[in-house]
């Protein structure tokens, strides 16, 4: 064990969002090598009890669309006298994007202090991307696009300024945040999204026969359901695919993000009647819920393909249903867009154009024809899984808190 005292900023379990999944995962591999009693995680404020299987400290100090969120993150963080300070940052992570505006102020004051801050960016946005159509997609609106331009753009480098290192999970992320908002390149470490190494509790016909599927071809699209993850394009390359193999069936597990409640029941009633518009109501099966940690195995037992159509192009991030899928080592058929470019093309997965239901179509049919390239997918994204898996990323996490502190010493 390590003698360092780190504090993480973070949403954190039981919030149900991707940054709370990975922020739980990195602790839960960190206890390993760190003394779980010199770990705290400064959350958001929630009235549910924790479920974590090692139980840290948890101190649950902000919420979200606050001003005082960053100054009360602050003070706690002070007051617990901690080595490091890792931050988890997303743009809409604390608020909405005039409250998300405020966030360099917590490195800002951070620094002043003292304190080394990692600061691990999930998402970096090109800045060809920054136009009216991507703020009215993630709802901050058509109006004063010049405005929400600007303070993206100097949310992001005030970010860089006041850290001490950054974080990104791809080298594309890296090379964007130099190039598009002038980091300096010493100051970025690439460390990718860590992988579970799941092993299968069920045999797939008997998955199959838990959740009513017996017999049948299961395509899986498994996470969070909003417009950006084009499951209607999903639903459109059904019927091609169910002329060549009518025993398929489209299982849709997840709920709306917490986040976007509003829109994404709106998004959900959507892809329900265009399901029945395509005479799918047989063939798509609808969860509606967010899939337990206990359940994901059955689900994925039960998988024959794993589908991620999303359409989101203009972000740079990793993804956490992706890292589940190579947890499992289930076939893959994903749009080629940032987000998984840790996937290539006929060996650790299919790529398709994004939004194009028809070559979405094509990829699944010939997956299901042809087990040697299932096989060889599966094989390529278990490869990917025990490289990029929690022990080794959670190993590289540490080096960076112990360089730092390092550095401070000799300073």
């Amino acid at each position: 064990m390590y003698r360092l005292k780190i504090g993480l900023v973070s949403s954190f379990p039981p919030t149900k969002c991707g940054i709370a999944n990975y922020s739980a995962k990195l602790i839960e591999a960190l206890n390993d090598v760190v003394d779980s009693r010199n770990v705290f995680v400064f959350a958001e404020a929630t009235d549910h009890q924790l479920e974590i299987e090692n139980p840290v400290n948890i101190v649950r100090v902000w919420k979200r669309n606050s001003f005082r969120c960053f100054l009360s993150i602050f003070l706690h963080v002070m007051s617990k006298r901690v080595n490091i300070v890792h931050i988890q940052h997303e743009y809409l992570l604390y608020g909405e994007s005039y409250y998300s505006g405020f966030f360099p102020v917590l490195p800002f004051l951070l620094r002043i202090f003292g304190k080394k801050v990692v600061i691990t960016m999930h998402s970096i946005i090109p800045r060809c991307f920054l136009k009216r159509s991507l703020f009215e997609k993630y709802g901050a609106g058509q109006k004063l696009v010049a405005l929400k331009k600007l303070l993206t753009i100097v949310v992001t480098r005030l970010s860089g300024i006041f850290s001490s290192k950054v974080i990104v999970h791809t080298g594309v992320a890296r090379n964007t945040l130099i190039k598009d908002y002038g980091f300096a390149a010493e100051k970025i470490q690439v460390i990718p999204h860590g992988i579970g190494l799941d092993s299968f509790r069920y045999a797939g016909r008997d998955a199959k026969r838990r959740l009513g599927l017996g017999g049948v071809n299961v395509l899986l699209f498994f996470g969070f359901i909003h417009s950006r993850k084009g499951v209607e394009n999903a639903l459109r390359a059904l019927p091609k695919i169910l002329k060549k193999y009518p025993n398929t069936k489209l299982v849709v597990a997840g709920a709306c993000h917490r986040y976007l409640n509003s829109k994404g029941g709106a998004y959900i009633n959507y892809l329900e009647r265009l399901s029945e518009s395509l005479q799918l109501r047989h063939f798509v099966q609808f969860t509606k819920k967010f899939i337990p940690d206990n359940d994901l195995p059955l689900y994925f037992a039960a998988a024959d393909i794993c589908i991620l159509p999303y359409t989101e192009e203009g972000i740079i991030g990793a993804s956490g249903a992706l890292s589940m899928v190579a947890s499992y080592g289930k076939p893959v058929v994903a749009s080629k867009i940032y987000r998984f470019s840790d996937l290539a093309d006929g060996e650790n997965g299919l790529l398709v154009p994004c939004g194009d239901a028809d070559a979405l179509g094509e990829a699944v049919i010939r997956l299901l024809s042809d087990p040697s390239l299932q096989e060889k997918i599966s094989q390529g994204l278990r490869r990917l899984a025990r490289r990029n898996c929690w022990k080794n990323v959670s190993r590289r996490t540490l080096a960076l808190y112990l360089e730092l502190l390092n550095s401070a010493n000799q300073n």
